[in-house]
């Protein structure tokens, strides 16, 4: 498998593993409010939301869309939600900081020994 398939395989698994994510939202999660347990995030908010808030970051690197609100409108409004409530705001790291400090560490894997990333 080259490189450039093994990325394409690697995005459509995580938009399929997102697409799981969504339908578990909808049977389990289907209240009014965007956070999972009420009206404002709770532990699982943000253990999801500690990666899930820096996907422009992550597609911005790859170059390629996955979170796409068409396919994953809950998780997308889910998301959404995360990235303005104040608090999370706050402990958001900036987008170029996080895309930099995220190319960097790329670097530093690619440099490794046998490194396919």
């Amino acid at each position: 498998m080259s490189e450039g398939e093994e990325k394409a395989k690697a995005i459509k698994d995580y938009i399929e593993n997102i697409s799981v994510l969504e339908e578990g939202l909808k049977r389990d999660f289907s209240g009014k409010s965007p956070f999972i347990h009420g009206g404002s995030p709770g532990y699982m908010d943000l253990l999801m939301g500690s990666t899930a808030c820096s996907y422009r970051a992550i597609e911005e690197i790859i170059g390629a869309r996955l979170i796409i609100p068409e396919i994953h409108p809950l998780y997308f409004a889910w998301v959404a939600a995360m990235e303005n409530h104040p608090v999370v705001k706050e402990a958001i790291p900036p987008h170029e900081g996080l895309v930099n400090h995220l190319l960097k560490y790329k670097q530093r894997v690619l440099e490794l020994p046998n490194s396919k990333a």
